[in-house]
């Protein structure tokens, strides 16, 4: 099991789920969606512990599963779903903004690790204030 130690030097009290859920419907995911519970989740447990993006397959999924009673690998599975419909439907003009070179057309859809790092960047930037 993975300890993680939490830094408040990251956190920023004024991000909350309202904010995370905004974004996401701007980038085009449904809430109807299971992954996107889960990328919210995802997106607080990281904004308030950064370490989570070095260990998301065995500390952030892991946490995420525990707390919503299912499996990890489940968990993987929702949040790339999500993902693709919201590339597959979403705004591309606020994608790309969002984005920026992270991603590219030839690339296609971003992993789920590039996405929550795109995410926990843009909510601790200067964009988003």
């Amino acid at each position: 099991m993975y300890a993680l130690q939490l830094d408040n030097n990251y956190f920023k009290p004024t991000i909350g789920p309202v904010e995370v859920h905004n974004v996401l419907l701007k980038i085009g995911i449904p809430p109807n969606l299971l992954g996107y519970n889960y990328i919210v989740t995802a997106t607080e447990l990281i904004l308030n512990n950064p370490l989570y993006l070095h260990t998301i397959t065995k500390g952030l999924y892991v946490e995420i599963a525990r707390r919503y009673g299912t499996t990890s690998a489940g968990v993987e599975r929702a949040i790339r779903n999500a993902i693709n419909v919201g590339w597959l439907h979403g705004d591309l003009d606020y994608i790309y903004q969002l984005f920026k070179n992270c991603i590219s057309p030839k690339r296609g859809v971003p992993s789920n690790s590039l996405f929550l790092t795109r995410l926990f960047h843009y909510f601790n930037s200067v964009e988003f204030e």
